[in-house]
């Protein structure tokens, strides 16, 4: 089961419309729409947290194997590529952060 169907079934099962998912999670409705439907999922582990405890379940169940890419089954990926997918991966940085980081490689890269 993928994370939209085990969201989507979970709030049917506490009896909640999708508007009303996005007002107790501080989602958007587009977005809780968007999860049931496939088109996305989240990037952060604390939107996770906070519909599991919204559902009263642990966080780890709502994850699903197949809404994450499987980098270990991607083709050879350069080391370069890889640092850059690292960086946008970790859900501890900020944007800024994230851009800081970024501009960290491309002026290390660029003055090899």
């Amino acid at each position: 089961m993928t994370f939209g169907e085990k969201v989507r079934r979970l709030r049917k099962e506490k009896g909640w419309t999708q508007a009303e998912l996005a007002k107790l999670s501080g989602l958007s409705l587009r977005t809780i729409i968007s999860y049931e439907k496939g088109e996305s999922y989240p990037k952060k582990r604390s939107t996770y947290d906070v519909l599991a405890e919204i559902f009263e379940i642990p966080s780890v169940e709502l994850r699903s194997e197949t809404d994450e890419l499987d980098f270990q089954n991607l083709p050879e990926i350069p080391e370069s590529m890889m640092e850059v997918i690292r960086i946008f991966n970790n859900p501890d940085l900020s944007g800024e952060e994230v851009m800081a980081q970024l501009h960290e490689l491309w002026v290390k890269r660029t003055s090899e």
